[in-house]
């Protein structure tokens, strides 16, 4: 149950939050402030809906808070200290531990660091489109994804989803300008690869790999450049094998990685939600982590929320890679192709190894915003440079 003290903890929090919403926002953003104060009360919304529903379904979120010996693995604060599911609950420890916070009141911290990834992302569409509030069909989009529904439920709970759409988004905001921005690209960075270390890497190297392609597509690379990258592949190599035991893969070589796969294939294929990939063809496999469920693969009311969102963006998409595709505009600068690069190859990989209906979704949830600012590049039919 809920006590007097949670609902005051929790306004508390809420009043602080607001607060310094209202004194920073200004320096963040041009638009009016009405906009993320009501993004806040419709993530709080998906915050109430999640927090009910880990009471009656089994979730990640009650076991973070629940057990805070990460099932026996430590005994201590600094026991937990680790990267993955580890991570979460060293954050989490102090919270429940030495500040006995209740279940609700850490719930709804994790709720505002998702909605803060949002945030930013919101950010990124404003400094590249240079938005304001007017009567379009790309204003509409974008209002529409920023209020997203499968984007603010799984950023609401205790949990990675929250903090890794959170970092991800920053690395995004801050690779916009890098100079500028190198904290928050290093801090982003630093804490992705403690929450999600995959996802981390995903993005250093589409950064690396945005940066160095520009080069290559002006023909501007010099010898020194060359070296970087030369350098950075070589980091890359030598980084695998610490890397990949955090995907379950414990062998560098192709054979142990689709071992890896096929065994969370049969993993998840095993679940409630489950879809058998061993059947299915690569290119199945990935309209499936794209766009299902579709009809017929709904079981209750969520996954018909699911399955509407689905047709929505299958049917958004076909429409703009016809317009892209007819003005013959493609990415020529670092941080459009750091973007492809990162959806692309991200998108193919996760739909290779998940098969469960609701942790697609899940995972998916890391991508959306990106393929949400491409689209909106081709309806606002962009021409700006971006540095």
């Amino acid at each position: 149950m809920i006590s007097l003290i949670d609902i005051g903890l929790l306004m508390a929090i809420s009043a602080v939050f607001l607060i310094l919403l209202q004194k920073y926002w200004a320096g963040f953003s041009k638009l009016p402030i009405s906009l993320p104060v009501a993004l806040w009360l419709w993530h709080i919304l998906f915050t109430v809906f999640y927090f009910w529903y880990t009471f009656h379904n089994s979730s990640d979120a009650w076991e973070y808070y629940h057990d805070p010996t990460f099932r026996g693995n430590a005994d201590s604060w600094m026991g937990l200290y680790g990267s993955g599911i580890s991570f979460i609950f060293f954050l989490i420890y102090p919270l429940s531990q030495f500040f006995e916070l209740s279940y609700i009141v850490v719930f709804y911290i994790f709720s505002l660091v998702g909605l803060w990834g949002i945030y930013y992302f919101m950010a990124i569409c404003e400094e590249l489109f240079q938005l304001k509030i007017e009567r379009s069909i790309g204003f509409l989009l974008f209002l529409i994804f920023l209020f997203w529904p499968s984007l603010h439920f799984w950023t609401a709970a205790i949990g990675k989803d929250g903090p890794a759409v959170f970092a991800i988004m920053l690395f995004f905001y801050s690779a916009l300008y890098p100079k500028k921005r190198i904290l928050g690209l290093i801090f982003s960075m630093v804490f992705l690869l403690h929450v999600r270390a995959h996802m981390g890497a995903l993005c250093l190297g589409a950064f690396a790999g945005g940066y160095f392609l520009e080069r290559f597509i002006q023909g501007n690379i010099n010898a020194k450049e060359w070296g970087l990258l030369i350098g950075i592949i070589i980091i890359g190599i030598v980084s695998l094998p610490l890397l990949l035991p955090k995907v379950d893969v414990f062998e560098v070589s192709f054979s142990a990685i689709a071992e890896s796969l096929s065994q969370m294939q049969h993993r998840f294929a095993d679940t409630n939600h489950g879809l058998d990939l061993r059947e299915m063809s690569i290119t199945s496999r990935y309209f499936t982590f794209m766009f299902r469920p579709m009809p017929g693969d709904s079981q209750n009311i969520l996954g018909y929320g699911l399955m509407a969102q689905n047709i929505a963006i299958l049917l958004l998409l076909i429409f703009s890679l016809y317009r892209w595709i007819r003005s013959t505009q493609f990415p020529r600068k670092s941080w459009p192709i750091m973007s492809l690069l990162y959806f692309s190859v991200g998108t193919f990989i996760f739909s290779q190894a998940l098969s469960n209906l609701g942790l697609i979704d899940r995972e998916k949830a890391m991508f959306m915003p990106i393929l949400f600012v491409g689209i909106l590049a081709v309806w606002l039919k962009q021409k700006k440079a971006i540095r």
